[in-house]
């Protein structure tokens, strides 16, 4: 099996941990904002919008990955409005 190159990643900070890179991309854990069950456009939809959307983000990035099990919309929806002060 071949693993993927940390050159890849488009991120040069993983060329020094290419063992590393290739084990969380082999994971399928999440770690990027794109991976996320939620994107910025649903969080405009609900009322989350500027620097208080991309705080938001990173903090249901920071949620998912300490908890996987959380990325589905319902749950990162209802933690936005939590951290963005709206629930």
């Amino acid at each position: 099996m071949t693993l993927p190159r940390a050159r890849w990643s488009g991120d040069p900070r993983w060329n020094s941990q290419p063992a590393l890179y290739a084990a969380l991309r082999l994971s399928r854990e999440p770690y990027l904002h794109a991976q996320l069950a939620v994107t910025s456009a649903e969080l405009t939809a609900a009322h989350i919008r500027g620097g208080r959307q991309a705080w938001v983000l990173r903090g249901l990035l920071d949620a998912v990955i300490a908890a996987p099990q959380i990325n589905f919309p319902e749950a990162l929806l209802a933690l936005a409005k939590t951290l963005a002060g709206q629930a």
